[in-house]
């Protein structure tokens, strides 16, 4: 929630000073929070977009490299992306941005994949695992499908 009232902060005031200003997003893990789905829809209702990874960040890096179909918790997956060299404590060291940005495609299609995948199943397009990141990326790199 802490997240979501400094983005409502951000837009109020930046729409001020930029006309230019289109949007702002929170990226959200899953990890262990209890009010996610509120921020999620406070968010959305303040009319900031929101992008979660279930159940971490990290998986969106993994996503890069490798399929992740079945359930998995945060602390097996960010130990995964050590081991690919994705991440470094809480930073993604500068020998893995190319390969993260040649595996982007590769990542967004695993993504979409997995919401399909929990379509069919009947749960919800956010279980674990999955990740909405690429959307933010979509956006930042102007695709205009997300309009």
């Amino acid at each position: 929630m802490t997240l979501v009232e400094r983005a409502r902060e951000q837009k109020k005031s930046q729409s001020r000073r930029d006309p230019d200003f289109d949007e702002i997003w929170c990226v959200f893990d899953v990890d262990a929070h209890s009010d996610l789905n509120r921020a999620v829809s406070e968010a959305r209702d303040a009319g900031i977009q929101t992008a979660v990874s279930n159940p971490c960040f990290e998986l969106w890096l993994v996503l890069h490299e490798e399929d992740q179909t079945s359930h998995v918790d945060r602390h097996t997956i960010q130990r995964r992306a050590r081991e690919l060299g994705l991440v470094e404590g809480k930073s993604i060291p500068e020998a893995a941005l190319p390969r993260l940005l040649d595996g982007y495609e590769d990542a967004k299609g695993r993504a979409q994949a997995l919401d399909a995948k929990h379509d069919g199943d009947g749960r919800d397009p956010g279980a674990n695992p999955s990740s909405g990141v690429w959307r933010l990326i979509d956006s930042i790199r102007g695709d205009p499908l997300l309009g």
